[in-house]
C-alpha cells in the first residue's frame, strides 16, 4: 500500500494569507519529512489536474488543500481523499502535543500519526554544511522510482 499526500498550491496567488498558509504547510512537509507531490494550480499544464482535485475536496480558489492519495491494490481503483486546509491540518499537528492519556481518553481527536501515519517520509537531506539539516522532500525529486 503506498499512501501520499498531495498539496494544490497556486504560485499566482496574491492574497497573504494564502501565500502563508501554503509556505507554512512546505515547510510542515518538509519538517515532517514527508514524501508529496505539489500541483500548482496556476500551471496552465496542471489545469485538469486542478481541476479534479477541486471536484474531490468540492472547493475552488482556495490553496492549499491538503489529499491523502491511496494507491492500495486492494481498492478497485486508486483513491484520493480531500483532508483539509492549512487550519485543519495545523490543528492536527498541533494535537501530537496532547498528552497520551487524553488522546486514550477521546479518541475522536485526530493526530498527525492518525491521519499520515501511513504516509510515505524520507530520510532526513543532510548536506556537508553543519547547518543544513533539512531539505524539500518533493517525490519526483527522489530517483529510487517513488511514482505518482
Amino acid at each position: 500500500m503506498t499512501k501520499r499526500v498531495i498539496i494544490l498550491v497556486s504560485n499566482g496567488i496574491s492574497e497573504r494569507k494564502q501565500a502563508s498558509a501554503q509556505n507554512n504547510s512546505l515547510s510542515l512537509l518538509n519538517a515532517r519529512r514527508v514524501l508529496y507531490e505539489v500541483v500548482d494550480g496556476a500551471d496552465p499544464a496542471q489545469v485538469d489536474r486542478r481541476n479534479e482535485l477541486f471536484r474531490i475536496s468540492g472547493i475552488r480558489g482556495l490553496y492549499p488543500q491538503w489529499f491523502i492519495h491511496d494507491d492500495d491494490l486492494a481498492l478497485e481503483r486508486p483513491r484520493t481523499t480531500y483532508v483539509g486546509d492549512w487550519e485543519a491540518i495545523s490543528l492536527v499537528n498541533d494535537c501530537d502535543d496532547i498528552p497520551k492519556e487524553v488522546l486514550d481518553k477521546n479518541p475522536q481527536i485526530v493526530t498527525w500519526n492518525k491521519m499520515f501515519g501511513e504516509v510515505a517520509t524520507a530520510e532526513p537531506v543532510v548536506g556537508d554544511h553543519p547547518f543544513r539539516r533539512s531539505g524539500n522532500y518533493i517525490a519526483s525529486q527522489f530517483p529510487d522510482g517513488f511514482k505518482y
